[in-house]
């Protein structure tokens, strides 16, 4: 189980870097690193479809562990999000790492509550 857990990992790390790059490539020109609030929510919303979608159901643990710490844990990035944030407060950038910081917070909890409800119409 720890080999599936690992590789889940590392698809979703490889996942959680080409999204973020693309995103960047296509944001760029805006003050708030906008690449990572689209990993973070993305992985929230995708957290509560696995888990609404698991519960209740034969080996939920094992595929929780695979999916849920594996490959969305190697996805998710808020330790990399909040030193993003930390990075634009030092930079003298107050407002952006505020809005960057709770504006990421705010997204990603409505997105797994948004991914519980769609499980529940699986």
């Amino acid at each position: 189980m720890m080999v599936l857990i690992g590789l889940g990992g590392a698809f979703g790390a490889v996942l959680r870097y080409l999204v973020d790059a693309g995103v960047k490539k296509r944001t760029q020109h805006l003050s708030v690193p906008v690449g990572l609030i689209v990993v973070n929510v993305s992985a929230c919303l995708l957290m509560g479809v696995v888990y609404g979608w698991l519960a209740g159901r034969e080996h939920e643990a094992v595929w929780l562990s695979v999916l849920g710490t594996g490959f969305l844990g190697g996805y998710s990035t808020f330790g990399s999000a909040m030193l993003e944030s930390f990075q634009l407060l030092r930079g003298g950038r107050p407002v952006a790492a505020l809005i960057h910081s709770t504006g990421m917070l705010a997204a990603s909890w409505g997105a797994l509550m948004v991914g519980l409800a769609v499980s529940l119409v699986l």
